[in-house]
């Protein structure tokens, strides 16, 4: 599933937590602990105690996709991954605090403003530099869409989410026409 479909691995929270815990692994394995850290980091983990770590409930397929999930990208497959139910108040709002929600929001925002102001510019600039911004403006918001860790509705407008996505869906197909255009690709020779 792609950036486009991001919405799509996601599912109403029901409250609860995913977590995993990885305090009996190896920290001397510096190669092992990079591929775990990171692919906990991609699948919108954080850390809520040394050890064990937390995501909201809300991806297709819980723990058991999850756990999957994480065993592709390189977490060993006796880390522990569960679901957590019964967190206190106070331990269910620290998990929430684990992410910059506002942070995530003026990215979404930011993101979208400088789709529509690169959108309004791109036949003032040579075909060149248009090209070169919708590729480099392009990948950046792939890059944030891609590594989102996709909080739920609670924590993140998920409408924001979504309007970025649909922004870079307009942008893409500005930036494929204007790549035909650079490589002197006709439409008709494209369907060809």
């Amino acid at each position: 599933m792609g950036w486009r479909a991001v919405a799509e691995r996601m599912v109403d929270w029901d409250g609860s937590w995913v977590g995993v815990y990885t305090g009996h692994l190896t920290r001397s394995d510096r190669s092992a602990l990079r591929r775990r850290t990171r692919a906990l980091r991609l699948v919108g983990f954080r850390e809520l105690e040394e050890g064990l770590y937390v995501r909201p409930n809300n991806l297709r397929g819980g723990v058991p996709e999850v756990r999957e999930l994480l065993e592709r990208l390189g977490v060993e497959r006796t880390a522990i991954a569960t679901r957590l139910e019964d967190l206190s108040e106070i331990d269910s709002a620290r998990a929430r605090d684990l992410w910059e929600c506002g942070s995530i929001v003026a990215g979404y925002t930011a993101l979208r403003e400088e789709l529509q102001d690169s959108t309004a510019r791109r036949t003032e600039l040579p075909l060149e530099e248009a090209v070169r911004e919708a590729f480099l403006l392009g990948r950046e918001v792939i890059r944030w869409v891609t590594l989102d860790p996709l909080l739920p509705e609670q924590m993140v407008p998920i409408a924001e989410r979504d309007a970025l996505v649909e922004a870079m869906i307009r942008y893409d197909e500005i930036g494929q026409a204007l790549w035909r255009r650079y490589l002197g690709v006709e439409e008709s020779e494209e369907a060809a």
